[in-house]
């Protein structure tokens, strides 16, 4: 946004490998070819979600974002966290799998819990080559807000105290989710199904300021 920060940088800035990711999604199971449709696939740089963040997205008109811009999605998210709904969902978090109810999976490369205001105290870094996985525990609103506060306050890796948070690094995740869940991709809400994600190190290369 500041203009001229950004011609400093261009001259005398230096060059760094920024990580990316690669997330596809598919009915069935992502082990097996007999499963019909063949899996969507696409690169991301913000990252991907399901639960929460993908049912606010599909609810929020295209006349509210355009208003309000990023806050038309925290006004639709103060009348859906009533009726948030939690889902049972398999993890598999670089081989290691997990069993659990969720009421949010978030999967980042780089960028904030809440653009442009509010980032987690354990920063998501785009360039250590790993995927920042934060999961959000519980089955009701209650649950969801200690969660969501525990995300953005937490310095630690690995499941919470009060166990309504995990956060994790990774180079791969694949999430099945028991029931339809909506997927979001840097804000793009896509179709339903089992989502598979892998850390893309070092693919563009940016001008960061020296």
């Amino acid at each position: 946004r500041d203009r001229l920060g950004a011609a400093g940088t261009i001259a005398t800035g230096r060059s760094v490998a920024c990580d990316l990711g690669r997330v596809r999604w598919g009915p069935g199971d992502p082990s097996s070819a007999a499963d019909g449709a063949s899996p969507t696939g696409q690169v991301f740089a913000v990252a991907w979600g399901v639960g929460f963040d993908a049912r606010l997205m599909t609810a929020t008109p295209p006349r509210l974002k355009r208003g309000l811009g990023r806050y038309g999605y925290f006004a639709m998210a103060a009348g859906l966290l009533p009726r948030v709904g939690a889902f049972d969902c398999s993890i598999e978090l670089d081989g290691e799998r997990l069993e659990l109810r969720a009421l949010e999976v978030l999967v980042a490369n780089s960028g904030e819990l809440l653009p442009g205001l509010l980032g987690p105290r354990l920063a998501i870094d785009p360039f250590d080559d790993r995927l920042d996985v934060v999961i959000v525990e519980g089955g009701n609103a209650v649950d969801g807000i200690v969660g969501a506060v525990e995300a953005i306050w937490r310095r630690s890796l690995g499941r919470s105290l009060t166990g309504s948070s995990r956060r994790y690094r990774v180079r791969r995740i694949v999430i099945r989710p028991h029931s339809s869940q909506p997927i979001e991709i840097d804000g793009d809400v896509h179709g339903t199904g089992w989502v598979e994600a892998t850390s893309l190190p070092g693919s563009p290369r940016a001008l960061v300021p020296g």
